[in-house]
């Protein structure tokens, strides 16, 4: 059992978890959609700029995503988290709804409740 603890232990200090994580560790699965989102775009002679997005799942990884996708021009349709969805054919405000998000911390309201159209951004 002691070796496992000890195993267990050395995979924590591999992760930096122990330490409260790398820098930029809360991002880096957004900013991987981000990449990933620009590699297949590229594919097309394409780039995010100007194009529609929408996301399911707007929690760490989704909020992210937005907020990175968002500030390399594109435009976001619709967003969804597990207590449902919400679009503006015009375009939704990222930054905004993310702050309203951040201000209800973990026990924020439904994203539905949040819904505010930004008519164009």
């Amino acid at each position: 059992m002691k070796s496992v603890i000890e195993g267990l232990e050395a995979l924590e200090s591999l992760s930096n978890k122990d330490l409260g994580g790398s820098l930029g560790r809360d991002a880096a699965t957004g900013r991987a959609v981000l990449f990933a989102t620009e590699a297949l775009l590229n594919e097309f002679g394409k780039t995010i700029n100007g194009h529609r997005f929408v996301i399911q799942g707007f929690g760490n990884v989704g909020s992210w995503a937005a907020k990175l996708i968002h500030e390399s021009g594109g435009n976001f349709l619709a967003v969804s988290d597990m207590s449902g969805a919400i679009k503006d054919d015009n375009g939704l405000d990222i930054p905004h709804l993310l702050k309203l998000l951040a201000f209800q911390g973990v026990s924020r309201f439904p994203l539905l409740n949040w819904a505010i159209p930004s008519g164009g951004k």
